[in-house]
């Protein structure tokens, strides 16, 4: 098993997104108050997917091992 990190984090602002549901795949998780996803997967490639009602989704193929950084649009409402 490796490990997959994913720090999200506000375009504008910059600020951590927390608590917001991550997928890698099928494993679900969610951020915490510093804005960070843990996974510990198998090494492979994999689906990262972020869904939040307030920031713009997102979906992007990762490789783990991995440290990502992802900054999430908000959605205007």
């Amino acid at each position: 098993m490796v490990l997959v990190e994913v720090l999200l984090r506000d375009a504008e602002t910059g600020t951590p997104i927390r608590y917001t549901p991550v997928w890698l795949d099928t494993n679900q998780t969610s951020t915490d108050i510093n804005g960070l996803a843990k996974f510990d997967v198998p090494p492979g490639r994999y689906t990262l997917k972020v869904r939040s009602p307030v920031y713009e989704p997102y979906t992007a193929t990762i490789t783990a091992p991995g440290s990502y950084e992802i900054k999430l649009r908000r959605i205007l409402l």
